[in-house]
């Protein structure tokens, strides 16, 4: 918990150091912006494992920050835990995949509770799976992973990838051969040349995310894929149980 960063983004000063206090006490380090605007510029000096958000700030609000903070409808890079006393904006924020919505006032064991429950979902392992959206069996390969306590991207396209890559720093590359119009070994180069393609887990050690390519074909792209940098070739998926222990090997 101790080298857990909050950011708290709230315009009302008594109950930014009401907060900061609590959470001081039990061992976060804390950081403070009273609007939106300057919160962004915290959010690159302090990279924070949570932000704390109001949504009615002067400058900027929490909505217009969010927006920012986010990248093409994707979920941002840090957990977002919403602090209102609007309650009709809980089913707002559900939609749009908000990581906690706590309402003011608050019972304090329960927000720090909450606290704990985002940061510990937000450190497992992502996971960007990369394959067409209309293939059934990537589905299932999609929810076998959530299930094992994987966090998923699903994918389509490099320039989906890209796009993605540049808010969310993935773990793991799981990812079919075949695609339209790039062969799947020059997907693959294109990933190894990807600057600052760091994984965003803290206890992750390597530079670049691992990739592990699979294919549904009845062809055999193993030296490729191989070639081309990927980590391993899994060949056709059999089993998907048998698919995640060998994720759970890195």
């Amino acid at each position: 918990m101790e080298d857990n960063k909050i950011l708290i983004i709230d315009d009302e000063k008594e109950f930014v150091e009401m907060v900061k206090t609590r959470l001081d006490a039990v061992g976060y380090q804390t950081f403070v912006a009273y609007d939106g605007l300057d919160g962004l510029k915290k959010v690159v000096e302090v990279q924070p494992d949570l932000i704390i958000l109001d949504i009615t700030m002067p400058k900027m609000g929490g909505l217009e920050f969010y927006d920012k903070l986010s990248f093409a409808g994707a979920n941002t890079k840090f957990p977002v835990m919403v602090l209102t006393g609007r309650d009709e904006l809980e089913g707002f924020f559900k939609d749009i995949k908000i990581d906690s919505f706590v309402q003011k006032p608050f019972e304090t064991e329960y927000f720090l509770k909450e606290i704990e429950r985002v940061i510990s979902e937000f450190r497992k392992p992502l996971v960007f799976l990369v394959d067409y959206r209309d293939n059934i069996k990537a589905k299932e390969i999609q929810e076998a992973l959530k299930q094992a306590s994987y966090r998923v991207v699903f994918i389509e396209g490099l320039e989906a990838f890209v796009s993605h890559a540049e808010v969310h720093k993935p773990d793991v590359v799981l990812m079919e051969y075949e695609h339209l119009n790039i062969s799947g070994a020059e997907f693959i180069e294109a990933i190894k040349k990807m600057p600052k393609l760091l994984p965003n887990s803290p206890w992750a050690t390597e530079k670049k995310p691992l990739i592990y390519v699979y294919t549904f074909s009845d062809k055999n792209y193993e030296q490729d894929s191989l070639e081309a940098g990927a980590d391993k070739y899994l060949g056709v998926p059999q089993k998907f149980d048998e698919l995640i222990a060998v994720l759970k090997e890195w």
